[in-house]
């Protein structure tokens, strides 16, 4: 485990990784903060892309190079919160117009490998 608190799990993806959950993230925020009791969702995606941001980014609020890889600690539910908002987001991208708007395929790939590496490290008790 590396930059959380004790009972978070590393996730190591690529900085590019990173941002496109940054992006799903801000997605959420600006849809919550316009809704009445999502206090809770607004408090966990400041606090999932407060986490991102400090690992991906250089300090100077820029992003890393995108094929840098680095490693972001999250607990439990904020872990589900960015599979929930990963898969909802690809299911919103498929919708959109086809052969103009992107589909979801990079939503779900990112989803599957925060998937594998939270798998990777259930079985290796990280």
């Amino acid at each position: 485990m590396s930059g959380g608190t004790i009972g978070d799990t590393s996730v190591t993806l690529r900085v590019d990784y990173w941002q496109l959950v940054v992006g799903v993230v801000d997605n959420e925020i600006s849809n919550a903060v316009t809704e009445e009791g999502t206090e809770d969702i607004v408090e966990t995606a400041w606090r999932v892309r407060g986490a991102v941001c400090a690992r991906a980014s250089g300090g100077d609020g820029y992003f890393l190079p995108g094929d840098q890889r680095v490693s972001v600690a999250l607990g439990e539910p904020d872990w589900t919160f960015v599979t929930v908002a990963l898969s909802e987001a690809a299911d919103r991208a498929d919708d959109m117009t086809p052969g103009v708007d992107p589909d979801g395929t990079e939503q779900r790939e990112v989803l599957a490998a925060i998937r594998s590496e939270l798998a990777r490290n259930a079985s290796t008790g990280e």
